[in-house]
């Protein structure tokens, strides 16, 4: 992993969440980083082109649309065990996924919400 993953103001990101998730999850980064690699590629994405254009097929897309279509493509994936984030002008910024320790999906907790389930969102394709 190349350059250093910091924000703005110089507060390093990587390195404070690596520290605190080594202390319930793994004993070095390496074993970290390959669990949330292992994690990330056993998710199956949505077609989100497609998702992003169903807006203008008169079909409004909401957080909670959006935590649907991942549920239907992933077994065992509720949809209350995704998390929606977007920007302050309702473009999807973010799809968080609530795991227990087991790392099986887990409901969220209610005060984790980001973007309220019928928040339309709109999802970016580039130029």
């Amino acid at each position: 992993m190349g350059g250093n993953a910091t924000r703005p103001g110089g507060s390093n990101v990587l390195a404070k969440s690596v520290t605190s998730a080594l202390c319930c999850m793994a004993r070095t980064p390496e074993a970290y980083f390959g669990a949330a690699r292992l994690l990330f590629n056993a998710i199956e994405f949505p077609d989100m082109a497609r998702l992003s254009r169903e807006p203008e097929r008169g079909t409004p897309l909401t957080a909670r649309v959006l935590a649907e279509r991942f549920a239907d493509l992933n077994e065992g994936l509720p949809s209350d065990a995704i998390i929606v984030k977007t920007t302050g002008k309702g473009w999807l910024d973010e799809v968080r996924i609530c795991l227990g320790r087991d790392f099986k999906p887990r409901r969220c907790k209610p005060s984790s919400q980001l973007a309220p389930a019928k928040a339309q969102i709109k999802i970016w394709r580039g130029r």
